[in-house]
């Protein structure tokens, strides 16, 4: 097993996993059932289908040689399906769950019927039985196939991570056989998901752990590093100093949110709601966005309706609040995401017309891609003067969305670092042994078709994102580069 500190986790992602879409009381099927749904439905570049018939509606997971269940839910009338669809006809439709609300939602996969009822081929002999599951039987080799095909036909691109997958399989392969233990396949999937660096992949173990690589460090890392430089030592930073670069790390990240809140004209003025923290300085206001998911901080990351309301609620009265301000900076240096429809909602309210202001991108295994529009209208109440957004290394995933959604804004310039460059969807599976795994599906482009995939959003001021000598100095560059600029120093 890998030291802790060669694990990086931070791309924050609400995932629907294996999920009940209904509610009901009725646990026994209605197999009398009939509706306009009943057939199959495969989202082909997902490698995820959905079967509807005789009161079932069954969700499965796929690749070339594999299928598995991922749930199973009754359903008691048509009602309940057409519940959970925000846009259909009688080939097409897409799902609600997990990307908003009917009436307002990010782009979500598109479902197709297949003729006939037919099952993908490798599903044509059934499912695979999962661990927990009658007749399930634990196969190393079997499991470690399945992880390799899934990346190989829906990872995003190996070409921009520079990987060659069969030679990384190939060596996997030399590692495992019947005998290798459950810790033994992790290390192996996790030393194989390294040569990524990408935050949006990962593997997670309900008794191991979770493992993932970012592509750039982010700031516990930064100051991981620093830590272990200060100190003379190699990472992974051995055991005994864990407990020192836990303290020297957070006691760190403290001092950043206090060199920010020096830049408020007092204290009391320091206003929260959720994940938001706002002030002024001398007419400019300044707004931080912490997290595009919990935005009232209940802890409840399942009532994304709730979500989008707390979302509207807080930036509301943030800006009413920071209405009479001249300029505004819009901090995003320290969220690692969240989702996309809470992006989109905060991101209305910084926009002067209704549009199309980003796009995502997702192709098959037959070479067909599909483009969908993230469109946005105006609120009722938006902040149209001049607005600099703050971006780091730390801005991942839908902060990342965010981003995009406002970067081409006449009004709004960026500074600090460039962006994680985790932009794309994360694609969940799990393999028959209780391993999940999570892996970047789609391209999400600007509406000039720029891709910004591992590279991360560039800025239009390079600024250092809290270093040593800003702390040294007690100031926040970014902050300070964006007061210079509108003095006009």
């Amino acid at each position: 097993m890998k030291d802790i500190f060669k694990v990086s986790i931070i791309a924050l992602s609400v995932q629907l996993g294996a999920c009940s879409w209904f509610d009901s009381d009725d646990d026994s099927s209605n197999a009398d059932l009939v509706t306009k749904y009943d057939g199959v439905w495969l989202a082909e570049a997902y490698g995820e289908g959905i079967k509807i018939g005789n009161g079932i509606f069954m969700t499965f997971d796929y690749t070339s040689d594999y299928c598995l269940v991922e749930d199973e839910d009754t359903i008691d009338s048509e009602a309940d399906i057409d519940e959970v669809i925000y846009s259909a006809d009688s080939e097409h439709f897409k799902l609600i769950a997990g990307y908003g609300t009917k009436d307002f939602h990010s782009p979500g996969k598109e479902y197709t019927k297949t003729a006939n009822g037919l099952m993908p081929s490798s599903c044509e002999n059934g499912f695979i039985a999962q661990q927990g599951e009658s007749g399930y039987q634990r196969d190393v080799v079997r499991d470690l196939d399945l992880f390799f095909q899934t990346f190989a036909e829906y990872y995003v691109s190996f070409e921009l991570t520079g990987t060659d997958w069969n030679a990384i399989y190939n060596a996997a392969a030399a590692e495992v056989d019947s005998d290798t233990s459950d810790v033994e396949l992790f290390d192996v999937l996790y030393n194989a998901i390294a040569a990524l660096k990408d935050s949006h992949v990962s593997v997670t173990s309900p008794d191991i752990g979770v493992a993932s690589v970012n592509n750039e460090p982010v700031m516990w890392e930064q100051l991981l590093n620093e830590y272990a430089e200060q100190n003379n030592l190699s990472l992974p930073i051995p055991a005994e100093h864990s407990a020192a670069v836990n303290e020297y790390i957070g006691d760190n990240i403290e001092l950043y949110e206090a060199i920010i809140e020096t830049y408020a004209e007092d204290e009391s003025d320091i206003k929260t709601d959720g994940v938001l923290k706002w002030f002024k300085n001398e007419g400019v206001g300044y707004l931080e966005i912490g997290a595009m998911v919990d935005v009232a901080s209940t802890g409840n990351l399942e009532d994304i309706e709730a979500d989008i309301a707390a979302a509207k609620s807080a930036i509301e009265s943030a800006l009413t609040d920071l209405s009479d301000t001249d300029a505004l900076i819009l901090d995003v240096r320290m969220n690692n995401g969240g989702r996309d429809v809470i992006s989109m909602a905060f991101a209305s309210y910084f926009i002067e017309s209704a549009g199309t202001f980003a796009q995502k991108s997702v192709t098959d295994q037959f070479g067909v891609t599909t483009v969908s529009n993230y469109d946005l209208t105006p609120a009722a109440q938006t902040y149209t003067k001049p607005t600099f957004i703050l971006t780091s290394a730390s801005t991942v995933s839908a902060a990342e969305t965010f981003v995009i959604l406002l970067k081409a804004q006449d009004h709004i310039a960026t500074v600090g670092q460039p962006t994680q460059g985790a932009l794309s969807d994360i694609l969940d599976k799990t393999l028959p042994n209780g391993f999940m795994i999570n892996l970047s599906n789609e391209k999400y482009l600007t509406t000039d078709g720029e891709w910004y995939e591992r590279t991360g959003i560039p800025v239009d001021v390079q600024v250092p994102h809290f270093d040593l000598e800003s702390r040294e100095l007690v100031i926040d560059k970014s902050i300070e580069t964006v007061l210079a600029i509108l003095s006009g120093e």
